[in-house]
């Protein structure tokens, strides 16, 4: 019986990785793509710079989300001719490699240009499918968050089984290893499984995600340790403030942070939350108070 569950499981894990690979060849095409140059890259010993190839990479790696984000739009124009959906696809890929010309020189102002189009890139793939569509939002991105957690679990695994097969051949049967090739089977993994694994966990245009889908590893997480220590972190603020009040003396940019990186981090952890307000009173609470601070606020001060 167990047997018949493991062949059915590992049946089902391949066909989704199919799915993945059928769903989105190009993204993972430029995934691969990249891949191989980087290895071509380690095994030829290319000093940094010479030829191209980073550059070439960091084009390759901005296909794949640009190409996650043609694969939203299309799925959203159902009514496109596969014609004219091969003239989109020919004129992304021109677009992608023209992005060559943008990275002629190494510095940081198009280093920041790149991270800024590839984060936008993925943002958009994000935001696509439930744009004009705003319910379960905040699940669709708590379940894509929790496939990204899972791939990397999973990828991690993988590659300590592989360099322990690798390392038993090495050791046992004197068969010749290059460390290098230690370096190649993590890119394999990153560059190739990774991807197909983490989009085969992408939901479906059409596919309704609820709230019985939230992961209930994250939900504890959330819940019972980071709101906790969120909370004992804004006693602290409030207390840091009130020691300003009395000694009138203002802390030289350590506020700014302690500030800055409190407010990025709860508002992601209210954006996790928000869909078990009603399913948990602590929850509720702790949405309800967080957004009265961050409304009322600006209004008390003026």
């Amino acid at each position: 019986m167990k047997l018949k569950k493991l062949k059915t499981g590992l049946k089902n894990g391949l066909y989704s990785l199919y799915l993945s690979l059928k769903r989105y060849p190009f993204a993972i095409f430029f995934s691969t793509l990249t891949t191989i140059i980087l290895i071509v890259n380690i095994y030829k010993g290319y000093p940094y710079g010479e030829g191209g190839v980073e550059r070439l990479a960091m084009v390759t790696a901005l296909g794949f989300p640009f190409f996650l984000c043609i694969k939203s739009i299309l799925e959203r124009k159902k009514g496109l001719t596969p014609v004219i959906k091969v003239i989109i696809h020919i004129l992304s890929i021109i677009l992608v490699f023209s992005y060559i010309f943008l990275l002629k020189e190494s510095n940081m102002v198009s280093t920041t240009r790149y991270m800024a189009v590839t984060i936008s890139l993925y943002l958009i793939f994000l935001v696509v499918p439930y744009f004009f569509k705003r319910e379960n939002f905040e699940l669709y991105v708590v379940r894509i968050f929790s496939r990204y957690l899972t791939t990397i679990i999973y990828t991690i695994v993988l590659y300590i089984g592989l360099i322990a097969i690798i390392f038993t051949l090495n050791k046992l049967l004197n068969i010749p290893v290059s460390w290098d090739f230690y370096t190649y089977t993590w890119i394999c993994s990153m560059g190739i499984f990774a991807p197909i694994f983490f989009l085969a966990g992408i939901p479906e245009y059409d596919e309704t995600v609820s709230i019985e889908e939230y992961p209930r590893i994250l939900e504890i997480l959330l819940i019972y340790i980071v709101m906790p220590l969120i909370a004992a972190y804004t006693i602290i603020l409030y207390l840091y403030f009130g020691k300003i009040l009395l000694i009138r003396e203002w802390p030289q940019g350590l506020l700014a942070h302690l500030v800055l990186w409190y407010a990025l981090i709860t508002i992601s952890v209210l954006f996790f939350v928000h869909p078990l307000k009603k399913k948990n009173s602590w929850t509720g609470f702790f949405v309800k108070e967080c957004l009265f601070c961050f409304y009322q606020e600006p209004e008390q001060t003026l």
